[in-house]
């Protein structure tokens, strides 16, 4: 008596919330004057499953709307979508023969047919090419697997093939629904299985609309009712779809994973970040003084600094290099010169050894070509 009460007040409940302007008008903006049928749909399924009945009602209007933003019947008779029930809380799932409808609605694929396989139809199968043969005849009732074949306008073709001791390990894998021994996957295996050999084969090999993508992601999922976005997956794989598309996508996204870093890595950064914080200070940085002396004394930066002087008495007059050193007044400098006296010294340059030369005061590698300056200038001098 308390369970019947329980399930009419819930049943109100989910038609008060339905009745609301802002949920019909959602309805109403992706299914115009099917909005009304379509709201039906839902309450008589609400109403009929005792399961989803005991859902929370807000639930299982995001998963309705997933169905009705996709214009496909939530009838499981029909086996195109599903609102699923799991944990107190209604989940979107798209059927086999919604996978099919949303792509020949992309007006891709000329043929599109997923089919079980029984022992004995199976006459080739090169797992290379990928080609296979089949026969009508059937040597037995027993299931052996599941194919998904399509053909696309342009000519590709794709026999997608798994056999049932892989679907089964696919559902073992993913599915906590087939682990407890209940819904689909105990009551219509087969209707599950082809829905799992051409959900896989058409995410892999398929050429995918932006409506099949947002369907691939939403399926088996919880719907965010505000934003439309899958809140989590509490019972299925997430599909990555692994193939380039023909149109482009909003709808991945990217997760950006920190790599794990060697004890080494950690000491380096570590140093980076005191050498950062000596900078932002207004101070000199070790690495910038180590540079900075290498500039002066024309040696690399481990070895002993020569004294600025003697370099400077053994330079001509008026050479880049005794320019440079003229310019530096024999101080440690905290930075470089700025680009406008180093493109002045290099107007000074007449060769390549010149130009080298200066840039070797600097403390740079001049063979490196990294600095713009340098890369122009070296395309001009002949030698």
């Amino acid at each position: 008596m308390t369970e019947n009460k329980d399930l009419q007040v819930a049943e109100t409940r989910i038609e008060k919330l339905i009745a609301r302007d802002s949920i019909k008008k959602r309805f109403n903006e992706v299914l115009g004057k099917k909005a009304p049928q379509f709201i039906s749909s839902v309450i008589s399924a609400y109403k009929t499953n005792k399961a989803l009945g005991a859902c929370e009602p807000m639930s299982v209007i995001s998963a309705a709307l997933v169905a009705a933003s996709l214009d496909l019947p939530i009838n499981p008779s029909l086996a195109q979508a599903y609102i699923i029930p799991y944990s107190g809380v209604a989940q979107f799932q798209l059927g086999w023969k919604g996978y099919v409808q949303l792509a020949l609605r992309s007006g891709q694929y000329e043929t599109i047919n997923p089919v079980i396989i029984y022992e004995g139809q199976i006459v080739k199968y090169d797992r290379f090419t990928g080609d296979m043969e089949f026969k009508d005849q059937k040597s037995s009732e027993k299931v052996v697997g599941y194919l998904l074949y399509f053909k696309l306008l342009n000519g590709f073709k794709k026999f997608f093939y798994l056999t049932k001791d892989e679907i089964e390990a696919h559902a073992k894998r993913y599915s906590q629904i087939y682990k407890s021994g209940s819904g689909l996957w105990k009551t219509d295996f087969n209707t599950m299985a082809l829905k799992t050999v051409t959900k896989n084969g058409l995410a892999k090999f398929g050429v995918l609309s932006i409506e099949m993508q947002n369907a691939i992601r939403k399926d088996e999922g919880i719907i965010d009712l505000e934003t439309g976005e899958v809140q989590e997956y509490p019972d299925g794989q997430v599909i990555e779809v692994t193939q380039p598309q023909t149109t482009s996508s909003r709808l991945s996204k990217t997760i950006d994973i920190e790599p794990e870093l060697t004890p080494e890595e950690k000491s380096k950064l570590e140093e980076l970040k005191k050498q950062a914080e000596i900078v932002s200070k207004g101070g000199v940085s070790p690495y910038q003084h180590a540079v900075e002396e290498a500039r002066l004394s024309s040696k690399p930066i481990e070895n002993e600094a020569k004294s600025p002087q003697s370099d400077e008495s053994a330079l001509e007059e008026g050479s880049p290099k005794k320019t440079a050193f003229k310019r530096k007044g024999y101080q440690h400098k905290p930075t470089p010169p700025i680009e406008s006296e180093i493109n002045s010294d290099m107007d000074m340059c007449k060769t390549r050894q010149e130009l080298d030369a200066y840039f070797k005061t600097l403390g740079l590698d001049a063979q490196s070509k990294m600095h713009p300056y340098y890369a122009s200038c070296w395309k001009t001098f002949k030698g």
